[in-house]
């Protein structure tokens, strides 16, 4: 039986050719990941703002327990859940195309930025040097584990 090789003109596009499936399959992952931070940090900003109304609520009379239960399942609090819950499906979806000992940091690094930016941003927190150095030791000690 007689094999017949690809010319070279033939093989380099089929070489080219899965190269760039690789880069478009690892794009998506990457993409996945921010994804999934997003969803992640905004589902738990959403619960946060409600659960902290809620914590406000005088539980000594049947009104105020009542005004608790009706803030436990606002809509807001629930659509957060589901954001979380959406942001570990997609978590692994991403992790079908990576490995876990290189998206992890990113995922960690992004999410922990994120929380620190909605907290600046929508809640008001002071960021002072004391939280940022602490989110660099975090995102540093993450990428060391991750490099050994």
């Amino acid at each position: 039986m007689i094999v017949l090789k690809p010319l070279g003109k033939e093989r380099k596009a089929r070489q080219i050719s899965t190269k760039v499936k690789k880069m478009r399959n690892d794009l998506f992952s990457w993409g996945m990941v921010g994804l999934y931070a997003v969803f992640n940090v905004a589902g738990a900003g959403l619960m946060n703002y409600i659960v902290k109304a809620a914590k406000s609520r005088d539980l000594a009379s049947w009104q105020g327990i009542l005004a608790f239960f009706l803030e436990v399942f606002h809509p807001l609090l629930i659509f957060g859940m589901g954001l979380v819950f959406c942001s570990s499906l997609i978590w692994m979806v991403s992790l079908k195309g990576l490995e876990l000992s290189r998206a992890y940091p990113v995922a960690i690094s992004l999410t922990t930025f994120g929380t620190l930016a909605v907290a600046f941003i929508i809640f008001r927190e002071p960021i002072v040097w004391q939280k940022i150095a602490g989110a660099v030791i975090i995102v540093c000690g993450i990428a060391l584990v991750a490099s050994a």
